[in-house]
């Protein structure tokens, strides 16, 4: 899951399950014609924890930003985005055991989503096409290899909190309106596939926007409130942990708040029961919450960790790693200013010795588009999309 992803001097466009990232540009509004101007080219590696390689694997053919999503041992890429109208509804299968594409039954309901993975029913839930919110719900059956219209979201959303547990989707808040106007809301839903219903939960809190959120046992934890009501940052508190019971269906704010404030937009994933927390704006420290001593702590900083990263991270076999692709200086003005690309690595965390040691190398490019790694129980992939040409725009 992805959420509205916005940083200083880039910008993740929402809810496309994966993280896409353009750099350099200094507004919004310019976004959509930017992506007019480009191609793309789409790859697959596979990475190897114990070797420390990253190996080629086959490509899919599609030209596009596609959506790729990781489900029963194989990768789905779906639909995606190819210029600022143009949107793609072929779906490529990829199984890592015999290394092969094939395509899978067009989404009838192209547009940029969010996807969630229940069992092997992939769901497409709200989201937007032409800048404009939409509030349809279509499901793809991985075995079937067939789409069903389901229940639309309750209200009008370009982009969710929402969390995956118990084959529910639980929405904790969202946002609508147009990709470049945003209104967030504290409403709360949950939905079932099997019975195609949404149902009203407990309102979040505070009204978010940009919260970090994972999901642990029977927990849900919004990490953060970066910007509040109205688009308020002074409503916000960006040093807020909240708990929300599945179970018991109620919200309780954490004694133990987060020693770094929280900007919004940042990298999180679950080990074992620690939730991993990067900043994502320059800021070295990357938060340790312990969700059974209920604490926080600074990990070691980071290697390659440089004002504006453009990277990923996930968890694999209890461990954390972290790819960086290239670092990005700030410019005085707060625009993007020049690139360092002495990056490339790949590290993973030592919780135990509280360390980072250098796991990886990967290809450093200035064109690439977007980074999402796909983890199974036995293997991580990654799939890299990258433009035609630079994609550092001023």
């Amino acid at each position: 899951m992805s959420s509205f992803r916005m940083q200083r001097s880039s910008l993740r466009l929402p809810a496309l399950g994966l993280g896409l990232v353009l750099f350099g540009c200094s507004a919004k509004d310019k976004i959509l014609d930017h992506l007019n101007a480009f191609d793309f080219e789409s790859h697959v590696e596979k990475y190897d924890a114990d070797g420390k390689t990253l190996t080629e694997r086959a490509a899919p053919t599609a030209a596009r930003i596609g959506m790729p999503v990781a489900s029963g041992g194989k990768i789905y890429v779906i639909g995606g985005i190819k210029g600022s109208t143009q949107y793609v509804d072929n779906v490529e299968i990829y199984d890592p055991a015999s290394n092969t594409w094939k395509n899978g039954a067009a989404w009838p309901n192209p547009r940029v989503t969010q996807f969630f993975d229940i069992n092997g029913l992939i769901c497409a839930v709200a989201g937007y096409r032409d800048v404009t919110e939409v509030s349809d719900v279509e499901c793809y059956d991985t075995a079937a290899d067939k789409w069903s219209k389901r229940k639309p979201y309750p209200t009008g959303a370009a982009a969710l909190n929402a969390v995956l547990s118990n084959g529910k989707i639980f929405v904790l808040g969202s946002e609508s309106g147009k990709i470049t106007e945003r209104t967030a809301h504290a409403e709360g839903f949950v939905y079932d596939p099997a019975a195609d219903t949404w149902s009203p939960i407990t309102n979040v809190p505070n009204v978010c926007t940009g919260p970090a959120l994972a999901s642990v046992d029977d927990s849900a934890y919004m990490i953060g409130c970066p910007i509040g009501e109205g688009g308020d940052p002074a409503k916000g508190d960006r040093t807020l942990l909240y708990r929300y019971s599945l179970a018991a269906n109620s919200w309780t704010t954490m004694a133990d708040k987060l020693p770094t404030p929280y900007p919004g937009y940042g990298q999180v994933a679950v080990v074992n029961k620690t939730i991993v927390v990067e900043m994502a704006d320059g800021n070295n420290d990357v938060l340790l919450f312990d969700t059974v001593a209920k604490t926080f702590k600074k990990s070691t900083a980071p290697v390659d960790h440089f004002v504006m990263n453009q990277y990923v991270s996930w968890s694999f076999k209890g461990a954390y790693y972290r790819l960086v692709n290239f670092q990005q200086d700030i410019g005085s003005d707060g625009d993007a200013g020049k690139q360092n690309l002495s990056s490339g690595h790949v590290w993973k965390y030592d919780f135990t010795a509280d360390t980072w040691t250098h796991a990886g190398e990967h290809r450093q490019d200035t064109r690439t588009t977007l980074m999402a790694p796909l983890v199974f129980a036995d293997s991580v992939f990654l799939y890299t999309v990258y433009s035609t040409t630079d994609l550092s725009i001023h």
